[in-house]
């Protein structure tokens, strides 16, 4: 006679795609916060989507601009404010705090030929929104052969470095998984939990602190931060984050989800 048997999984899925790739926030022991772009909308419900990372493409080709191109500047600090017609085009592109007239005119000219925008809409219908963009740019940086420029919105903000896992995200997925091992049985099937791990690193590379948000169950909680403070600080420390090259600590968000499943055994 054969019976059959349900055991009840839970199995991890690491998001290790967008763990170094803005799904991380750090602060340093300022409190300094990634800075969010400043976006105004008007009349707006549904915010304009631009296909890719606006930034980091507008850093790309004002690099690719000024790379070999003398300027007077050693660094930049100025905001980019347009509207996002209902076209997805840009439109009353306006520069501030640039004092060089050629300058804001490359800049004006770099935006324009940026890819289009997915407009706001309001009520189904597309309508115009208006944004500003805060920027700080090394020139330094820019006209080096450096292919890692990132998008940053102050200089403060640029002297602050987040803390990185020796090995990579790559790295600390593999280790955290071979440390962690099966999850083991749970009595809750077809469940998808959703949460994230708040880990502070020290100055020395240690975690030394471990939140969580998304877990409502107090109990359920207390047992995740458990199994997984014990994993974490079982493995190699990290290289703290800095502040104009000094350490300090900083905080790290790590995104997880959880699917609970069930496996079925015959004998």
């Amino acid at each position: 006679m054969h019976y059959t048997t349900k055991r009840v999984w839970t199995g991890i899925t690491l998001l290790s795609t967008t763990l170094w790739c803005g799904s991380i926030w750090a602060t340093n022991e300022k409190e300094l916060n990634t800075i969010q772009p400043v976006v105004e909308f008007y009349q707006s419900t549904t915010h304009a989507k631009y296909p890719g990372h606006f930034m980091n493409d507008f850093l790309k080709a004002f690099q690719k601009k000024f790379k070999d191109t003398p300027l007077q500047e050693t660094e930049l600090q100025f905001s980019i404010g347009f509207t996002v017609t209902e076209s997805g085009e840009l439109d009353n592109i306006m520069v501030s705090n640039i004092t060089n007239p050629q300058l804001t005119t490359d800049i004006i000219s770099i935006v324009k030929e940026m890819k289009k925008w997915q407009p706001a809409k309001e009520n189904g219908m597309k309508i115009p929104s208006r944004y500003a963009l805060p920027f700080y740019i090394n020139i330094a940086e820019i006209q080096s052969n450096t292919k890692n420029i990132h998008y940053t919105a102050s200089k403060e903000e640029s002297l602050f470095k987040p803390a990185s896992y020796p090995t990579g995200h790559k790295g600390f997925w593999e280790e955290y998984t071979s440390k962690k091992g099966p999850m083991g049985e749970a009595n809750f099937v077809n469940d998808r939990l959703k949460y994230t791990y708040t880990l502070t690193i020290d100055a020395s590379g240690s975690v030394v602190g471990v939140e969580l948000q998304g877990i409502k169950n107090d109990r359920l909680k207390d047992k995740f931060i458990e199994d997984f403070t014990k994993v974490v600080t079982s493995m190699k420390k990290w290289n703290p984050g800095t502040y104009e090259g000094r350490p300090v600590t900083s905080r790290i968000l790590v995104p997880m989800i959880t699917t609970v499943v069930a496996v079925e055994d015959e004998y």
